[in-house]
This record gives C-alpha cells, structure tokens and sequence, in this order.
C-alpha cells in the first residue's frame, strides 16, 4: 500500500480536500433523493405502500447526517492520521553522521569585534561542501513556493516529530539533539541538505539526500553529540535545498543552561 501511494507521489492535503469535496456532495444528492422520496410517498393511498416511502426517505436523510459527520472529522484529523501511518518524513530514519576531517575549510561564522558593543563582520551565504555535493543524486532546481518553518530545538520530540520543549538553550549533557520543522509545498526529487556546525564552524553532524513524495507535513533533524559533553558555544543547524541556502537556525550550549539546571 505505502508503495503504491509513493508513486502516485500523492498531496496528503489534497487528497483529504478531494474526500471531503466528495463526502459533501454525497450528502447532498442523499438529501435531494430523500426529499423526493417523501414527497412521492405522501401521494400514494395506500397506507403501507407510503409508509415504506416516507421511512425509506428519513434513512436517506440520516445517512446524509452521517456522511455530514465523516465529512467534519475528515477536514479536521484526517491529514494527522494519514501522517501517523505513513511517515511524512524522509527524516524519520537517520544514517549515522559523518565527522569530516579537519582540513577541510568551512564556512566561517560571525566574528564579533572585541569592543564592548559586539559588530558582526560581513557573513558569506552559507555554501555546501564539495565533498557533499559531489554526493547529490537529486534535482538542484528549487521552485519559489516551498515553504519550511524555522527550526525548533529540543532533546525530545513526539509522534508528530515535533519538539517537545523547544529551546535555544541547553546544558550540553544531552546524548542526542533534535532540529523540527514543518513544511508545504516540497518537491518529491528535490535534494535536502542539513549541516550541522559546532561553535568553531566545524561539520559535526549532516544529512543529504533526495527528497520523497511528502509535499507537506512535519519532520526533523539530528545530530548525536561528538563528544562526552556538547562543547559550550553556539551552533548553527543550515539548510540547503539543491545548493541553494534556504535557513539557518542556531542554539547555545553554555553555562547559563547548567545554572538553570541547578
């Protein structure tokens, strides 16, 4: 079934929309049919004969409620149920993250001056590595109209892949680190590209691949701490669709989260 629906490449949204269109209508023809079929049984004489008319037209009508009802609960929980069952997600199954070598040059971050008001020098866009484009099986060509949220950082998150608690802020001491999103529009075959970089611009964790038939829903990212302990500092999590940047979201790990902790 989950393979079927990967290649008719389905729009989740759409699909429920189409359903309801179709359940509406459905209860309107039964209400017409239930109409007419009153109207014809209050004609005839005979008292069984009308009865059966009259009894059969009320069903219709209560069939059309029912439809009415399915309608409702399918335009309001339709799309989470379809999520919960088939993945929206290519995100949901993470490969181990690969540590590039030191040599490699990243891309810097903000370098503050060390004057008491902090003036952030000039940042170049953020590229992709070559070593990670190199590896791009998918389309590089990027539509105007797809749309992610800002990343949402916990240690935690739910059946929906979404943060449970997100923060900017944290202790360090957590094994695994999650980034969610949402999203709409996607193109099914697009190439997705997730760096994670420590506070000295280095590669810790990343993810590429080409995207699957989900157009919108929820996913995620995430990043195993390289080390005993996350090192203090802020970190940025980039996005790229094809080569192109698309959004950056950063989070801290310092000392003010271990005081929270206490």
């Amino acid at each position: 079934m989950s393979e079927w629906l990967s290649d008719l490449q389905i729009d989740v949204r759409t699909t429920i929309l189409v359903l309801v269109i179709g359940l509406i209508v459905v209860g309107g023809l039964l209400i017409i049919h239930g109409i007419n079929l009153i109207r014809y049984g209050t004609t005839i004489e005979y008292y069984q004969k009308r009865k059966k008319y009259i009894l059969h037209g009320l069903r219709m009508f209560a069939t059309a409620i029912i439809v009415a009802i399915t309608a409702v609960l399918c335009s309001r929980f339709g799309e989470p149920l379809v999520y919960q069952v088939y993945v929206p997600s290519p995100t949901s199954s993470i490969t181990p993250s690969i540590t590039p070598s030191p040599t490699i040059t990243l891309t810097p971050t903000i370098t503050l001056t060390p004057t008491v008001t902090q003036t952030p020098s000039i940042t170049p866009i953020p590229e992709v590595p070559d070593y990670v484009v190199d590896k791009f099986e998918g389309s590089t060509e990027v539509p105007e109209q797809v749309v992610f949220s800002p990343l949402a950082f916990s240690n935690e998150i739910d059946d929906f892949f979404q943060a449970v608690s997100p923060s900017d802020l944290f202790a360090g001491d957590d094994e695994v680190l999650y980034g969610s999103f949402t999203y709409n529009n996607m193109v099914p075959g697009l190439q997705w590209t997730i760096l994670w970089l420590d506070p000295d611009g280095l590669i810790i964790c990343y993810e590429s691949f080409v995207w699957g038939n989900f157009t919108g829903g929820y996913g995620y990212t995430e990043c195993r701490s390289p080390g005993p302990r996350w090192k203090q500092g802020e970190y940025q999590v980039q996005m790229f669709l094809g080569t192109d940047w698309w959004l950056t979201g950063r989070f801290s790990v310092g000392e003010i989260a271990l005081e929270d902790e206490s």
